[in-house]
């Protein structure tokens, strides 16, 4: 008989089994390999995004300075400023205070009219 038996199948079904199994493994190290390449590539790119991070962090710090100090002397212009102008305003309401009184007399008189 031409046929085979079970036995022949089972062996036959066993070696492909073994084949199949060692082409798995050997496309699971390259899988690996390529999943450690990626990730590799990931955490270069992160770690230069980090360092242009950390580049324009400092820059925007330095910034930062620079503009308190522009702050800090426009505040001290408008103290010096305002001195000046307080003296100034003195002098106004001093003259306004004068004139007042001058028409407050004038009204005075002329009620005595």
């Amino acid at each position: 008989m031409d046929g085979c038996t079970s036995k022949q199948e089972r062996r036959s079904m066993r070696s492909v089994n073994k084949e199949t199994s060692t082409e798995k493994g050997r496309g699971r190290r390259p899988m690996r390999r390529e999943m450690d390449e990626r990730e590799n590539v990931m955490f270069e790119k992160l770690g230069a995004a980090e360092r242009v991070w950390r580049k324009e962090r400092k820059k925007v710090r330095e910034e930062v300075k620079r503009l308190r100090k522009k702050v800090e002397e426009r505040d001290e212009a408008k103290t010096t400023t305002t001195t000046e102008e307080r003296v100034y305003w003195k002098l106004i309401v001093e003259e306004m205070c004068v004139e007042r009184a001058m028409r407050d007399e004038a009204i005075e008189k002329w009620k005595q009219l």
